[in-house]
């Protein structure tokens, strides 16, 4: 359990995340990602950790994901932050009309006994997915001024979803092959009328 920025980072840089200092109250860790390209062409993005204490949570912030820099498509990028808001779980993308740049934002709840590990761990990974999801109809939307939502690839855990259903020969199979599980469970009664 997290409760403090040094807790996090003890246990961030344990999980193979290196982190740093860069103000008193915030970390910041770069996250490798697969389709999202950096600013200086690299596969990660820069994420900032922050503790607010007044509304007991903890910040994920990604400053500069998108620089908006002199762009005439804001209308075409509202649209697809607010497409992206609309269809994505936690994490929201936003525009800093101060910096000039698009971010995506996680809040966790931090409760009086701190942050779960699965928790942060969870939240974490799901900026890297979310951003990698988005990158391409983002990125489409500042520069061109248009997007295609279909090229918001499904989530990870769809298309493993997905394929794991049509290796077992399918929906009806998968449900088949459950309702036999939940029939040979040891120590359940079975219920004769369930077929």
């Amino acid at each position: 359990m997290q409760k403090s920025l040094n807790d996090l980072e003890r246990f961030l840089t344990g999980r193979g995340y290196p982190c740093r200092r860069v103000r008193e109250t915030t970390l910041a860790a770069e996250l490798p990602t697969t389709a999202y390209t950096n600013g200086q062409g690299g596969r990660s993005i820069k994420v900032h950790l922050s503790l607010d204490p007044e509304h007991g949570a903890l910040v994920i912030d990604t400053p500069g994901a998108f620089l908006l820099g002199e762009t005439k498509h804001k209308e075409a990028t509202l649209d697809c932050l607010n497409a992206a808001a609309a269809k994505t779980a936690f994490v929201k993308p936003h525009i800093d009309p101060l910096a000039g740049d698009v971010r995506f934002r996680v809040d966790c709840v931090v409760g009086n006994e701190g942050l779960a590990d699965d928790a942060l761990l969870q939240m974490l990974t799901l900026i890297p997915q979310t951003v990698d999801r988005w990158y391409s109809p983002i990125k489409n939307a500042v520069e061109k001024g248009c997007f295609d939502l279909a090229e918001a690839a499904s989530p990870p855990d769809e298309d493993h979803l997905r394929s794991l259903i049509r290796r077992a020969g399918g929906v009806n199979r998968v449900a088949a092959l459950l309702r036999i599980n939940r029939r040979n469970r040891p120590g359940q009664e079975i219920d004769p009328s369930a077929n």
